[in-house]
């Protein structure tokens, strides 16, 4: 995640759930085997909570919703109750934005495509793609 003094562009969001990436070397935001990578709805909150608490900026003239609008993702929907039953699981964060997102790629069965230093610790490394 960007530190409070730059900006945060959607196209360098490091929290990606990626479908159809079991054969994907190259780590990418474009599409990937044909299919655009899912963006987990709980990177939203996690955003504007980030907002809310000065850690991070957008670009001037941006909002949350413009991760919504850029076509090289989808958003994703899963249903809530099944996605925390495995969230609730997961004990090895408090973080409850990394335990959401790590719950959501194994509800799915997907990839995780992700910069942050601690998921690519803690997860199975045929279940991430580094950025």
């Amino acid at each position: 995640m960007r530190t409070r003094d730059r900006a945060v562009d959607p196209s360098r969001y490091e929290r990606f759930v990626v479908a159809g990436a079991a054969s994907q070397t190259e780590p990418s935001i474009i599409p990937l085997e044909g299919k655009a990578p899912y963006f987990p709805p709980q990177n939203l909150l996690e955003i504007q909570f980030l907002l809310e608490a000065q850690r991070i900026r957008l670009r001037p003239g941006m909002s949350v919703e413009d991760f919504l609008s850029d076509d090289r993702w989808v958003l994703d929907d899963p249903p809530a109750a099944a996605w925390f039953d495995v969230a609730r699981e997961l004990t090895w964060t408090r973080d409850p934005f990394d335990r959401l997102l790590a719950a959501h790629r194994q509800y799915r069965g997907w990839k995780l495509a992700t910069g942050d230093g601690h998921l690519l610790d803690v997860l199975e490394a045929d279940a991430v793609i580094e950025l």
